[in-house]
Parts: C-alpha cells; structure tokens; sequence
C-alpha cells in the first residue's frame, strides 16, 4: 500500500492495483467533485511521469494525459484552470477533446500567446471564465 496526500484531506492509497481515494466523512461528494478530484490526480500522475521527458510527442502520449483526453468536455474547465496556474502541454489535449485550434498563426511557438489564444477561445465559447 502506497499512501499520498493530495491537497489537505484526501489522501490516495494503492491496493493490489486498485486506486482508493480516502475523503473525509465531513465533505460532501457530488459528481463535479469527483471529477475535479480525478483531473487533479491525473495531472498529478502525468508531471511525474513525464518529469524528464523533453520530446512533445511522449509527454502527450503517457496514460496519465491521454486518460485526462479521455474524460472530454468535463476537463476543460479543469484544463483551463491549469493553463492560467502554469502554461504547459495542454495544447495537443485541448485539441483533441474540442476539435478546434484558436491558436493564431503568430502565436505557434509562443507558449504564452498560445495560452492566451486558448484562454480567449474558452471564454467566447462559455467554458472557462
């Protein structure tokens, strides 16, 4: 059994495989806080996964990231949190999950710009504000 504090309450073990979060009786679980709760433990997983990769290509393509692709629409507004916490390789998901690319043309390379290309895109479509 592995056992990692996730902010101040929650607290993940592992056994025999299995993912166990312990959450405090005292909180109240709804669904949005399940899978806010399970971003943050992906993005959690995929930087420690990925922490001396240096090629784009593995750092999108580890479990962890292609598991937070895999939840769609629900992250966005977790993803977007993050971009305005710390620009990173959230781009290639952002891509795959909306099927739209609001980068301009000369933003490509910049990530600053390309946060900001995203970050205005999300706000026009209602996502993040």
């Amino acid at each position: 059994m592995l056992t990692q504090t996730i902010g101040q309450d929650f607290k993940i073990d592992t056994i025999d495989n299995a993912l166990v979060i312990l959450i405090p009786s005292q909180i109240s679980i709804n669904e949005k806080f399940v899978y806010k709760l399970w971003f943050e433990i992906l993005v959690q997983k995929w930087k420690n996964e990925t922490r001396y990769y240096s090629f784009s290509k593995d750092i999108v393509t580890s479990p962890s990231y292609q598991e937070i692709i895999r939840m769609g629409k629900i992250a966005l507004p977790y993803i977007f949190a993050e971009l305005t916490k710390e620009p990173a390789h959230w781009f290639h998901a952002l891509k795959q999950i909306t099927n739209e690319n609001p980068v301009k043309e000369t933003s490509k390379g910049n990530i600053h710009l390309m946060t900001n290309d995203w970050l205005l895109w999300a706000k026009t479509q209602g996502i993040y504000s």
